[in-house]
């Protein structure tokens, strides 16, 4: 029996970026979250010591999980609730407020150089808030109502906003080499 060697080890990270918008259109950034990478991938990553392929079949596959995400998910929810933060299990969020957002989809790149080829879909909408809220849940959705909450994320600290106050989303699911 041969040995199987495992030399590319990939990663899904999301990434939440939350901004205040002024009157006059300026964003400017409030809040950030991202997937929490364990101490042991980063300490490794850090040193270069996860290995990865470099070639064209690679870079394709990336590029065709970003493609999908982007296709798959088109809503936003935010919500009041930062009860059990580790679970990335739930189709919607603990506590929502407001209904969910209809996102614009884009495909970027975050690591890779191809124009041709992207590695993120990238979800942005801008929210006039309905009420007064302190904003620590958030939600990416395959539809409106129901569906699946395909990405969760909870923040370290809850974001306050008020009646009328419009916001910003940024939500980056990034595809890319281990």
């Amino acid at each position: 029996m041969g040995e199987i060697i495992i030399i590319n080890t990939g990663i899904l990270q999301d990434k939440l970026e939350i901004y205040s918008i002024d009157p006059s259109g300026n964003w400017t950034l409030e809040m950030e979250t991202t997937y929490k990478t364990s101490v042991f991938d980063k300490i490794t990553g850090l040193f270069h010591r996860k290995p990865c392929i470099n070639d064209a079949l690679t870079n394709y596959a990336i590029n065709d999980i970003a493609q999908h995400i982007s296709g798959k998910y088109g809503y936003a929810s935010v919500g009041t609730s930062d009860t059990d933060p580790t679970d990335y299990s739930r189709n919607s969020l603990v506590s929502p407020v407001m209904n969910r957002f209809t996102t614009t989809n884009a495909l970027v790149n975050t690591y890779g150089s191809d124009p041709l080829l992207p590695d993120t879909a990238q979800f942005t909408v801008i929210v006039t808030s309905d009420g007064d809220y302190d904003l620590i849940e958030f939600g990416l959705h395959t539809t409106v109502t129901d569906g699946y909450m395909g990405a969760r994320q909870v923040g370290n600290a809850a974001w306050t906003v008020s009646n009328n106050e419009t916001f910003g989303l940024i939500w980056k699911v990034i595809s890319g080499r281990g």
